[in-house]
């Protein structure tokens, strides 16, 4: 049996081209590669969030004595005192003010 024949139109608006929309423009190699870098580095923050601690205990008692020497001093520990010397101090100041 052989196959239909094809039928062609002769108008000219039954195929009108088709345009892509602004929306699906074509992204530039810098913004594929800044979702690349931001993809890599959510990818290896969550391998360091999710694996903390497995190799080696955590240093919560630094971090305690770190707390406690700046909230009775008012001042920060310093290198022969407390290795987390060079820590930032949002993590112990708001322990303090929680506490």
């Amino acid at each position: 049996m052989p196959p239909p024949p094809i039928v062609r139109s002769s108008a000219a608006g039954d195929n009108p081209p088709v345009h892509r929309p602004r929306s699906l423009a074509t992204w530039s190699w810098l913004r594929a590669g800044v979702v690349v870098a931001l993809c890599c580095f959510g990818v290896v923050g969550w391998q360091g969030v999710t694996t903390v601690g497995l190799d080696n205990p955590i240093d919560a008692g630094e971090h305690i004595s770190y707390t406690q020497y700046l909230d009775k001093t008012g001042s920060l520990p310093g290198e022969a005192r407390n290795y987390e010397y060079a820590t930032p101090l949002l993590f112990h100041s708001t322990a303090i003010a929680v506490e």
